[in-house]
């Protein structure tokens, strides 16, 4: 898939997040070692060399295309202490960054400060604390309450340690586990929307973002992880979503990144069965 068309197509304006390695070899983290979900690795994991969206991108996409704040559509912030396995919260870091970057967007002002504490919370657990500063962050995102746009960049600067924090200790294999997490809240919070309405700007920015799905689905393929139960039933779900919309009658045989966004047009069956697979994988994450 084509990085610079896909970026293009979904009209991201922010910076892109940056979590390639190159031909680097993946490595554990020194505070994860204990931990056998995530020392069970293959001898020698494939590089991966992928660059996915952050998640405040992929909220901001849907907020253009018409998603308003909805009540109770983000993941309940007290479940964080019902997940205990690393992949579990990796994937929900994932998820509660989209949450984040969904309430900010919103002037959800509280349930804002509830997610950042989340994320900030599962980063302990996962051993990437000292990217988010937590005292300092903290008084900069009360002090700036209101404010979205200083929000948005407090987040983008998050963002951006992340991707350092990342790059410097090889873990790009797990960054695609955190996107998948958010990924997929995002299409959750689509569908949602798509419950109650038929919306069609909405319908075709979803189909757009599963452009994603592809690149998700290939990280997965060499991801070190793979053979953990949680990662390899979301994989499963992942390859069947990605069948699913390359079914589509208007999109069969079709690359979807050449059908111009405005001609595409879904049958009713197609929009309940999207709906559906979003929330699959919705659930086979936040749920325990």
């Amino acid at each position: 898939m084509n990085k610079g068309l896909l970026l293009l197509g979904l009209g991201i304006t922010l910076l892109v997040q940056s979590c390639s390695s190159g031909d680097k070899k993946e490595t554990k983290s020194e505070e994860l070692t204990d931990n056998t979900e995530i020392t069970e690795m293959q001898e020698e994991p494939e590089p991966l060399d992928i660059v996915f969206p952050s998640p405040l991108q992929v909220a901001s996409i849907f907020k253009r295309s018409g998603l308003t704040y909805i009540e109770n559509v983000t993941n309940d912030p007290n479940k964080v202490e019902t997940y205990d396995s690393q992949m579990r919260k990796s994937l929900n870091f994932g998820v509660y960054g989209a949450d984040l970057a969904y309430c900010v967007l919103n002037n959800q002002t509280q349930k804002s400060l509830e997610y950042l504490a989340n994320v900030k919370d599962l980063s302990n657990d996962l051993g990437i604390s000292t990217v988010f500063q937590a005292d300092e962050l903290f008084a900069t995102f009360e002090n700036n309450m209101g404010n979205e746009d200083s929000l948005i960049y407090v987040i983008a600067g998050i963002q951006e340690r992340l991707d350092d924090y990342i790059q410097m200790n090889e873990m790009n294999h797990l960054s695609t586990i955190y996107f998948a997490g958010g990924w997929v809240e995002a299409m959750h919070m689509g569908s949602r929307v798509l419950e109650a309405s038929d919306d069609k700007k909405l319908t075709q920015h979803m189909l757009e973002q599963t452009l994603l799905l592809e690149t998700i689905v290939r990280a997965f393929d060499k991801s070190p992880y793979k053979e953990d139960p949680l990662i390899s039933e979301l994989h499963k779900q992942l390859k069947e979503f990605d069948t699913l919309v390359n079914s589509f009658e208007y999109i069969k045989d079709r690359p979807i990144e050449e059908i111009p966004l405005d001609e595409i047009i879904l049958t009713n069956e197609e929009v309940k069965s999207l709906i559906e697979m979003a929330s699959k994988l919705r659930s086979t994450i936040v749920n325990v």
